[in-house]
């Protein structure tokens, strides 16, 4: 049949060959009492399920039902545009079985499906007597084409079974079986009109009512038939043909293997009405590989769009990150798919949360009714193209891939890279961290205040060593040192908004705070808008969270390495080169950065706290150590590889003398000393 004037059956037939994976999807049994279908092993045979008062379907695997209104001879139909990559057909009778449900239909019954719903745009509805018709090349209900085990010799008088298309209640061509009395036999039955009225800019298509009645009137035919989208692969869903007392004219469920079911669903792509992010989800860190994606991509707070956008741009980045492919047109594919599938899960996630209901007339030129038009024609149309360039590719290069989920496209031109973000010191003429990369200072800005015993509420920028400020232990006590203090440094800060009076905290991205469900300070880029965090008071909502520059940088260091700031209790530490609370060492554990950097600075404290805090000055930038500790650290120009290795080792050591040598001389000491005054008495 006609694509349009858009792609040849040929090609159809190589698209959907492309998309069948071989994802069990057999029948369960439809549970009345529920109103849901039901795989229970008691309830999934055709004895459990007639006891339990179901309708039995056949066998159990993905779970696919029948529609329980089995007496409605008009469908509703829409697109449920967040069922998978490409989406599947639902219809309003069928309650909860939704999306792509199997239906019944007698035999000489008509039936109507109404696709006036905006999502059926780009959708049109076929027939066919396999999943996807033409898109196979497998056989349609058509005028001249029978089914295989019919014995009406219908296909010889063009009177076989087929759907009879209408737009704005006018019939399109001439072909009709509606009554046996007045059937007209034509090899034109409407799709060759209707279907490229599907590719017609939204606002046009919109403005007509399009539907279809189809009465299957060959009773010599007993298989199941299939619904299907007539442009997009992978939509189809089951007809199952029933005589007139309701009885299902075969229990073999010809193909019984459903292949369209994605079953790659996660709670974040559930929230987000996207598909196959729960892995991009976690942007870089030291438990992933995804060392193609940044940390973020939105900055500051961009709210639950924000982190899903954050997911869909760094699964695009990955899919970019490729090898040549062969050639200019290869890489052009390559490069293409990925970026359409991007733009894809952008617009899906814009519907679902972007508080979208259905425009009432996308003539309309309203900004709401554009926008909607802008993201639904994105989807619909950018999905057929994926689709298309999949083909491509494989022709290109003899190429057999199978991008049901269509982000897993090409995964052999997938090439890894390490993303590097280079910074560089505005004051500094060393060479050496002129070159520094990404170096994380645990910092607050001067706007930050912090609670002084008998100063009050001062900012950081005044505070000095041996002023007594209070801690997360609700204890005041006093400042050793500060680690980091400049005035002019123009740093990027997070401006975190929290509490019933919006306090505001300005902390750079990896420094720690503690927030509720953490026993342990976490990198406050972690801390999401809704979160709560700790605070003098106890914990309160972060009510929003947005990038700010500020000169200035400050980062007081207490005895207990905690600080309470601008009313937030947080570490005076920071995750250095992830934003993940511990150290770890070929997954497991060590310790967490607090812990670390309170082991690590035990002997420093010990000379500030026990010989003078007067050692402990510095008028500069950094002090001793943080500043030895920086150039060791960032070394080889802040090489990830080289600062795990580093890092982890430190931390093993620090391990081993807190668990093992310290105990041991706790042990040996006493012990050493009693040795001596035994000896001594003797």
């Amino acid at each position: 049949m006609i694509f349009g004037t858009f792609i040849s059956s040929t090609f159809r037939f190589s698209v959907l060959a492309l998309m069948i994976v071989e994802t069990k999807g057999d029948f369960g049994c439809y549970d009345f009492n529920e109103n849901v279908c039901s795989c229970l092993e008691d309830v999934c045979t055709r004895a459990g399920c007639a006891e339990s008062g179901g309708l039995w379907t056949g066998a159990c695997g993905t779970c696919v039902c029948t529609c329980p209104d089995t007496e409605t001879t008009t469908f509703t139909v829409s697109v449920d545009l967040f069922a998978g990559p490409y989406g599947l057909f639902s219809f309003e009778e069928c309650g909860d079985v939704n999306p792509s449900p199997a239906i019944q239909m007698k035999v000489n019954e008509i039936y109507t499906f109404d696709q006036s719903h905006i999502s059926n745009y780009y959708h049109p509805m076929g027939f066919a007597y396999a999943r996807d018709g033409a898109l196979t090349e497998s056989p349609e209900l058509e005028p001249g084409q029978a089914a295989e085990a019919s014995t009406s010799g219908c296909g010889a008088t063009l009177t076989c079974p087929a759907p009879i298309y209408y737009k704005n209640g006018d019939q399109l061509e001439a072909y009709t079986n509606l009554d046996d009395d007045a059937i007209v036999a034509s090899e034109l039955f409407g799709l060759d009109a209707y279907e490229p009225e599907f590719f017609y800019p939204l606002p046009d298509w919109a403005s007509s009512i399009y539907t279809i009645q189809l009465r299957y009137n060959d009773e010599t035919v007993e298989q199941d038939l299939f619904y299907f989208c007539h442009i997009h692969a992978g939509m189809s869903g089951r007809i199952i043909l029933v005589d007139s007392d309701g009885i299902q004219k075969t229990d073999d469920r010809l193909q019984a293997r459903e292949t369209y079911y994605y079953t790659g669903y996660s709670e974040f792509d559930e929230a987000c009405g996207t598909s196959g992010l729960e892995s991009f989800s976690n942007l870089p860190s030291l438990e992933n590989d995804l060392t193609e994606c940044p940390v973020e991509f939105v900055c500051g707070n961009g709210g639950d769009y924000g982190q899903c956008i954050d997911a869909m741009n760094c699964q695009m980045m990955v899919g970019m990150t490729s090898n040549p492919g062969g050639s200019s047109k290869g890489l052009f594919l390559i490069q293409m798919i990925p970026h359409h599938a991007n733009a894809v899960q952008m617009s899906k996630s814009l519907l679902k949360l972007g508080g979208y209901d259905e425009c009432d007339d996308f003539e309309e030129e309203t900004a709401q009714c554009t926008l909607e038009g802008i993201a639904r024609s994105i989807i619909t149309n950018q999905n057929f193209q994926i689709q298309t360039m999949v083909t491509l590719y494989n022709d290109l290069n003899a190429e057999t891939l199978n991008p049901v989920f269509v982000y897993d496209y090409i995964a052999e031109e997938d090439c890894e890279v390490e993303f590097n973000e280079s910074t560089e010191s505005s004051d500094s003429t060393d060479s050496t961290t002129d070159t520094l990369v990404a170096e994380e200072q645990p910092c607050f800005s001067a706007l930050t205040t912090a609670f002084v015993q008998g100063k009050g509420s001062v900012t950081m920028d005044t505070l000095e060593v041996g002023d007594s400020v209070l801690t997360g232990s609700g204890e005041f006590q006093s400042v050793y040192s500060i680690d980091h203090r400049d005035f002019n440094k123009l740093t990027t800060f997070l401006q975190i908004v929290f509490g019933s009076d919006n306090n505001v905290l300005e902390v750079t991205p990896n420094h720690m705070v503690f927030k509720e469900g953490s026993k342990i300070p976490v990198a406050s880029a972690t801390v999401r808008v809704g979160d709560r965090v700790v605070t003098r008071n106890g914990f309160e909502k972060v009510n929003d969270i947005t990038m700010v520059e500020r000169k200035g940088v400050f980062n007081p260091l207490t005895t207990d390495g905690t600080i309470v700031a601008s009313g937030m209790v947080a570490s005076t530490f920071s995750s250095l080169i992830s934003q993940n609370e511990y150290i770890e060492i070929a997954g497991s554990s060590i310790m967490s950065y607090q812990e670390f950097f309170t082991n690590l600075l035990k002997p420093y404290k010990f000379i500030c706290t026990t010989l003078s805090l007067e050692l402990c000055r510095s008028s500069s930038e950094k002090v001793m150590v943080s500043e030895l500790a920086s150039r060791i650290f960032f070394y080889h120009n802040g090489e990830s590889a080289y600062q795990v290795s580093l890092l982890s080792t430190v931390a093993f050591m620090l391990s081993v003398m807190q668990k093992i040598v310290v105990p041991l001389l706790y042990v040996s000491v006493p012990y050493s000393i009693f040795k001596l005054i035994i000896a001594g008495k003797k």
